[in-house]
């Protein structure tokens, strides 16, 4: 039998022979960088590693190791490039290259990476829990980790990465509850929306969290259907909508299909259906609810990993926006001046609708808002209104003809000047001017 031939890339020897010392020019003079480096390619992609050792030897294991990484997990299960500091003595102009780079299955990787997120919390914990922003073939999601410890928490952020990468994005969405915002639309024009955030439940004894203050009435006024594909979601929202003062959820449906084998709540039902249904729009849904069930009345709401995704989804051409952020158990607080037992239909919706943001608008003081606003430079302006069309920061970039660092700069002297803690929020205030 013989022995299989060994692959040279998997060897240390043949990295060796691969490493170079980058250099560059300042000032007239040539520089040579101490560090070895390697331009590693994989899958028509290549990239270069730059360590953080001059000895050739160890940078040539080090290059095997992050190979191997490439080969087994891909590209995404590296960290993102950082820069280095230039050499010292060489000015600003000395060359940016890429430091070792950590495996995202290396939990040093995820320590680094915890953090504490503000909404979901109802009511706040004593201890600050943590969370992971995860993110692998073009998906971003925020995970509570349901700790204050750093190590569990990392140790946790790296099971949910690794069942990500081992069994996709749905198995691990089922397994681990997962950061959501929700938007419900209630008029298009001018488009009125109220949002919220909370986790994903996924067991029906997942507890959750109540304030004191908010005590279930004994009757609902309004009764909620429901129409949402996402187990884990329609448990959490069907929860938050019983916990809401004066509502009820009576019923809950992953799709149409299953809706219509049933007894269809009508008269004092609300129907909430996801914008997004697999083989449907979430409007194209309403319309055949409406030709089937007496006195209907339904709303669609929209799911986003984060919420400054809001306005990118938005519609433009509406002639004013309005977006107001509610607790979890306030999902449907524009509708709490419905009276028991009053029956149902979009034009009393409507009329509450109304009622609900001109309140929310006299709470806002225009002339501070105002006031706020003549602070902030041409340049803030182009930003913030390049942000409300819902532009990413390298496209605000190129259009402007500056860095995304020089944009990110901007957005953070706005979030200052207009006391403001999201782009959603500022937006907002940029908008309702």
């Amino acid at each position: 039998m013989t022995q299989q031939k060994l692959e040279p890339a998997i060897t240390p020897a043949f990295w060796r022979g691969r490493l170079f010392k980058n250099s560059y020019t300042h000032g007239g003079h040539r520089y040579e960088v101490k560090a070895w480096s390697v331009k590693i390619q994989h899958q028509g992609r290549r990239r270069t590693f730059t360590f953080p050792f001059a000895d050739k030897a160890a940078s040539a294991r080090k290059a095997l190791a992050i190979y191997r990484t490439i080969r087994r997990s891909g590209w995404g299960s590296l960290a993102g490039p950082r820069r280095r500091s230039p050499e010292p003595g060489s000015g600003k102009s000395g060359p940016i290259s890429f430091l070792e780079t950590v495996s995202k299955t290396d939990i040093h990787f995820w320590r680094d990476r915890l953090g504490t997120r503000k909404y979901p919390a109802l009511p706040p914990t004593s201890a600050p829990l943590l969370s992971a922003n995860i993110s692998h073939e073009g998906r971003e999601v925020w995970f509570p980790l349901g700790t204050a410890v750093v190590e569990t928490a990392a140790t946790k952020a790296l099971e949910i990465y690794s069942t990500i990468v081992e069994r996709g994005w749905p198995v691990a969405c089922r397994r681990f509850p997962r950061e959501v915002n929700l938007a419900v639309h209630w008029t298009a024009n001018p488009m009125a929306w109220t949002y919220t955030t909370f986790h994903t439940r996924i067991a029906e004894c997942d507890p959750l969290p109540k304030s004191p203050e908010r005590v279930q009435a004994s009757k609902a006024n309004l009764d909620v259907a429901l129409i949402e594909p996402e187990k884990c979601l329609r448990r959490a929202l069907a929860g938050w909508i019983d916990a809401e003062i004066g509502t009820g959820c009576v019923a809950t449906y992953p799709d149409l299909r299953e809706a219509l084998r049933d007894n269809l709540p009508a008269g004092r039902a609300l129907w909430l259906v996801n914008r997004d249904l697999p083989a449907m729009t979430g409007s194209e849904c309403l319309e055949k609810l409406k030709r089937l069930v007496p006195n209907f009345c339904g709303l669609t709401y929209s799911i986003y990993n984060d919420s400054e995704h809001l306005f990118a989804a938005s519609v433009g051409g509406a002639q004013a926006y309005l977006f107001k952020r509610t607790l979890p158990d306030e999902i449907l607080q524009p509708l709490h001046g419905i009276a028991p037992g009053q029956m149902l239909s979009m034009e009393n919706i409507q009329q509450l609708v109304r009622k609900y943001f001109q309140h929310a608008i006299a709470m806002v003081l225009p002339d501070e808002t105002m006031r706020r606003l003549e602070t902030l430079t041409q340049r803030e302006h182009e930003i913030l209104q390049s942000l409300g069309k819902g532009y990413l920061d390298k496209e605000i970039a190129n259009k402007l003809g500056i860095s995304a660092w020089t944009v990110r700069g901007h957005v953070k002297k706005i979030f200052r000047k207009l006391q403001t803690h999201t782009r959603t929020e500022a937006v907002i205030q940029y908008l309702q001017r």
